[in-house]
């Protein structure tokens, strides 16, 4: 790589994968990081509306000055198959970096520019062989972008056991042990402790919140005196329904006969809830916190 450290104020990043083989979770964490550095945000998502499967892709624009849409081109790309460095190949800058996960083949000849710096791993197959599950990979790789980002290996494992705290503690370890697995292929690539390309600039530390448009109507809703919801638990209306759960406290709907209409349990179901607790919340100045999609504050 090119040994001239560069003084990161606005990144471009994208990471893509296949929906719900959990590389999306790496954008997450990545916004995590540079949030609580003071940086602005803007993040948007193309997830197909459905369980599993299809193109999903995550973008990320992290700035120490505010901005309201994407740069131009890619600073740094994630790939976790061929169809996303197809996508996102031609629109990365030309002394940008892409990330791939050579564990089905190389990276296909002529898709990024000349002058990327490519860095092939393969995260799919080393999760497998290590931890025995291909979902690990994201952690796999968030040891490789923090070390990219000039992060202390500290604070990544920090941010991550912060942002899987929901999860049992074994998967939480499990995640753990690819984080380090990460950071030990990184000292290989030549991307040491203290000795990255990329450093990170000072940011402006503030209370802020990272919401999405589907969460931005959640507050709307409640705002306006909603009460109650009613959806099917998948992509689209998935968002406002957690968000609503997350916000204002959930009192889940019930039939006359005293059972959960069409068996809901919480996360899924039918989608019938009401929502008699928003002025517990907001009235009293607290920040809920819960799991899934929701607002993610920093300050």
């Amino acid at each position: 790589m090119n040994t001239a450290v560069r003084l990161i104020d606005d990144l471009n990043v994208m990471v893509a994968g296949q929906g719900g083989d959990g590389s999306l979770t790496l954008a997450t964490l990545v916004a995590d990081l540079f949030g609580r550095r003071g940086f602005h945000l803007y993040q948007a998502r193309n997830v197909a509306s459905r369980i599993k499967g299809g193109h999903a892709a995550a973008y990320l624009r992290a700035s120490i000055v505010e901005r309201s849409c994407l740069g131009d081109q890619f600073d740094l790309l994630v790939c976790f198959d061929r169809e996303a460095i197809e996508e996102g190949g031609p629109h990365l800058a030309n002394d940008g970096v892409v990330v791939f996960d050579a564990s089905e083949e190389p990276l296909p000849s002529g898709v990024v520019p000349e002058g990327v710096t490519v860095l092939e791993i393969p995260f799919g197959r080393m999760s497998v062989r290590d931890l025995r599950r291909d979902l690990y990979k994201n952690s796999l790789a968030f040891g490789v972008v923090g070390r990219l980002l000039g992060i202390p290996d500290e604070e990544l494992e920090t941010a991550l056991r912060r942002n899987l705290a929901r999860l049992a503690g074994s998967l939480i370890e499990a995640n753990v042990l690819a984080l380090h697995r990460g950071l030990e292929f990184a000292d290989g690539l030549g991307l040491r402790a203290g000795e990255t390309p990329w450093k990170l600039d000072t940011g402006t530390p503030g209370n802020r919140v990272l919401i999405s448009g589907n969460e931005a109507a959640a507050f709307g809703f409640l705002v306006a005196g909603g009460r109650f919801f009613a959806g099917y638990p998948i992509t689209g209306v998935g968002d406002p329904r957690v968000a609503c759960q997350a916000i204002a406290g959930v009192r889940r709907h019930r039939n006359a006969g005293g059972r959960r209409t069409g068996g809901c349990q919480p996360g899924a179901g039918c989608g019938h809830e009401r929502y008699p607790s928003y002025d517990r919340h907001f009235r009293a100045g607290r920040r809920p916190d819960a799991g899934g999609h929701q607002p993610r504050w920093f300050g």
